[in-house]
């Protein structure tokens, strides 16, 4: 009898550590996607209230992609 409930106690245990875990990992991966988030707005000086392609940054750094890719097509044909 005191095996049955052992056993009983021993994955009830289990299936609470493992639940625990998912809800652990769960609210850490949402908190570092809200840090990433803020990261790349902060990086970009991003405004709620300014569209991603009117701003300034993002506009240089596009410009610069263009011109590498223009470079890279250049050194390919010669």
């Amino acid at each position: 009898m005191e095996l049955i409930f052992l056993s009983i106690l021993f994955f009830v245990t289990i299936i609470f550590t493992i639940a625990y875990k998912k809800k652990f990992r769960r609210s850490e991966n949402e908190k570092l996607l809200a840090e990433i988030e803020k990261d790349f707005e902060e990086e970009f000086n991003l405004n709620q209230k300014e569209s991603f392609d009117h701003s300034v940054r993002m506009k240089e750094l596009i410009e610069w992609v263009e011109d590498k890719q223009l470079e890279d097509e250049i050194e390919k044909r010669s």
